[in-house]
């Protein structure tokens, strides 16, 4: 005897349509709601999760899970006490890609960890501890210089700061900038927290129920949105959308925030409004930018070497 048609399975979009490019030495922030696939898109970038459809490159060639230039594509997860092994000491972890990855000669690695725990702030001594005896910002602190062990091309912070106090998140994000500005490295900052997005992004990029719907600078994300969702979202108003089944599981051809949308049109609920060149994906924004070109930011040199995801 089959389920209930309520109880079968069926297949959800998390990620729609995506076309996201980080370039080298850019931190791109991906803001928006829970559940957004915010946190897919960068486990997707990193490999733990793998597109059904489209593609990941990294200058220019696809990236694909457990080649040797997936370790130029490194994450720093949201907890960072869930994120080491409790058994072992921190210093550890760090040794441990460096190992793996066969950086440096073995004889030197425990000098390696010790610089990279002097590149994030925190002494030798640290790396003996195990991870309930740090802070939640020296652990994250730890994190990071994990993640820096493999000298990646790009770094995905998945809500870095979310967990940790107030001042101690200060003290992450300028390690963040300062990391950025020293070593190049390009970060793609998922948060929900737009002020830090606007202190520390030069782009950001709004994703709405796996859709990116508007990228541009902070200043014009943030300061002048145009899509209504981002302006919704800045203004911090609640959802005024319609209850019912999630646009994810129907058609694809329709905008998918049109039934909450203040300024929707009979052609909304008909096609699907594509993010164009501007970093716009709707057909009725707030209103338009004098020059709308300078939504758009000039990728860094050595954009040949961005990653890029499309899905």
């Amino acid at each position: 005897m089959g389920l209930p048609s309520r109880w079968r399975a069926r297949r959800m979009r998390i990620l729609d349509d995506v076309d996201l490019t980080l370039a080298p030495g850019e931190i791109v922030g991906l803001v928006g709601e829970s559940g957004s696939g915010k946190t897919t898109l960068g486990l997707t970038l990193v490999g733990r999760h793998s597109p059904t459809r489209g593609a990941i490159r990294l200058g220019g060639a696809p990236l694909a899970p457990g080649t040797p230039t997936q370790r130029r594509l490194q994450m720093v997860f949201q907890d960072p006490l869930g994120s080491f092994n409790p058994r072992r000491r921190v210093g550890d972890a760090v040794r441990l890609a460096l190992d793996v990855h066969r950086i440096g000669l073995p004889s030197a690695r425990e000098d390696i960890v010790a610089a990279l725990f002097a590149q994030v702030g925190l002494a030798s001594e640290h790396a003996v501890r195990f991870p309930h005896a740090l802070s939640g910002g020296q652990l994250q602190r730890v994190a990071m210089a994990r993640a820096l062990a493999t000298r990646p091309d790009f770094i995905v912070a998945d809500e870095p700061v979310s967990k940790l106090d107030v001042s101690v998140r200060a003290q992450i994000l300028n390690l963040v900038r300062r990391t950025n500005a020293e070593t190049g490295v390009g970060l793609l900052f998922i948060t929900h927290d737009l002020a830090a997005a606007q202190f520390l992004c030069h782009r950001i990029a709004v994703m709405y129920l796996g859709r990116i719907v508007e990228v541009g600078t902070p200043e014009v994300v943030l300061g002048r949105p145009r899509h209504p969702y981002t302006a919704r979202l800045v203004a911090g108003a609640a959802y005024d959308g319609a209850a019912g089944t999630d646009p994810r599981l129907g058609p694809r051809e329709a905008c998918f925030y049109a039934p909450a949308c203040r300024r929707r049109q009979p052609g909304c609920f008909e096609a699907r409004p594509p993010l164009d060149e501007t970093g716009l994906a709707c057909f009725h924004p707030e209103g338009i930018l004098p020059g709308a070109a300078s939504a758009e930011r000039t990728l860094p040199k050595g954009h040949r070497d961005a990653v890029t995801a499309r899905a």
